[in-house]
């Protein structure tokens, strides 16, 4: 119990899903949330008709209701300076008090340090909309750090007074759940007593859709079909998420609410033995897994799902389950299920 860490609140914005309640609600229900347009509402959105008569252009989004907005004043920021603050930022502040709030952490009265560890989407089009913005009365060094992601942790911490390690990470499709690593990593080693951890994508930009190129990541037909025959592809989503953990035993003593457990964490590279860049390698995956198992004392027996990548792409998906086959045991008979966010 000394090693494992506890989740203790949530929070969570996605496309037609404005709470965890709801996105879960809609996984129960099996609801797709990709939105497909129709020619008049691309038409409306100044889509022109050689765009819309191309087969390889596909008219499927997954985005998030209204993102512009933001409770400014109760963090304190003036109507200025949430104009030119990044999307993902105040979508993040909001988050982040949420997730708190559901864990019952009164900050005020929290006697130990709250750690904060986020990542998100990088986003030139709104740093540059901020910079050329003429917006004069924020100074130009506060603007460029609203303006960009990459200082929402340390601008979160600043605004609710967070005085434990403060972290932005930048892992790609991994970002959340390195977050969630290192956040692990820093509740085991007692630099803070309570870790908020988060992820987000939210692009600034209108979603029309997107052209699909043979061999490319996406989707050519706007689903996305993890382990399926026919899959042949990613369709990109905004989203955001937010977990407050704290060490088990700390939890169970302070008879916070438990959603889940984590028993390990663990984490590595390939360096160049794959493919291509972009491309995992089935040693490189499988010796992370059995890590974590070791970490964690559990044996591949006793894991009854593993939620994965699930890319649904037709290099990827593979690459994982062989992954998981070498990792849980070849040439054993068991059963163990999988998902996929996607």
């Amino acid at each position: 119990m000394k090693r494992d860490i506890a989740i203790i609140g949530m929070a969570g914005k996605y496309p037609k899903s404005d709470t965890i309640e709801e996105f879960w609600k809609n996984l129960v229900d099996e609801k797709e949330l990709v939105h497909f347009f129709s020619e008049e509402e691309l038409k409306a959105r100044g889509i022109d008709k050689k765009e819309l008569e191309d087969d390889a252009f596909i008219k499927a989004v997954a985005y998030i209701d209204h993102p512009e907005h933001f409770d400014y004043p109760f963090f304190k920021y003036t109507p200025d300076e949430a104009a030119v603050m990044n999307p993902q930022t105040r979508m993040m502040h909001q988050l982040v008090w949420q997730a708190l709030e559901d864990a019952g952490c009164a900050i005020e009265r929290y006697n130990k340090k709250i750690g904060i560890f986020l990542g998100a989407n990088k986003d030139l089009n709104w740093s540059m909309h901020s910079l050329l913005s003429k917006n004069e009365t924020v100074d130009a060094l506060l603007k460029g750090k609203m303006s960009n992601p990459n200082f929402m942790a340390s601008l979160i911490s600043y605004k609710l007074n967070l005085k434990g390690p403060c972290y932005f990470l930048d892992t790609a499709c991994s970002t959340s759940l390195s977050s969630v690593h290192l956040a692990c990593r820093s509740l085991l080693l007692n630099e803070c007593g309570t870790a908020v951890v988060g992820g987000i994508r939210l692009l600034s930009f209108d979603h029309n859709g997107y052209p699909y190129h043979q061999g490319s990541i996406f989707s050519k037909d706007g689903h996305t079909k993890s382990f399926d025959a026919d899959s042949s592809g990613t369709v990109f989503s905004d989203g955001a998420g937010v977990v407050v953990l704290k060490r088990l035993e700390e939890a169970i003593k302070e008879k916070d609410q438990i959603y889940a457990v984590i028993k390990a964490t663990a984490m590595n590279n390939d360096g160049n033995a794959k493919a291509g860049y972009t491309m995992p390698s089935v040693q490189g995956q499988s010796e992370c897994i059995k890590l974590a198992q070791k970490i964690a004392g559990v044996s591949p027996s006793e894991i009854g799902y593993v939620e994965t990548h699930g890319t649904g792409t037709r290099i990827g998906d593979p690459i994982e389950i062989e992954s998981l086959h070498t990792a849980f045991g070849t040439g054993t008979k068991r059963s163990c299920a999988i998902g996929s966010p996607g």
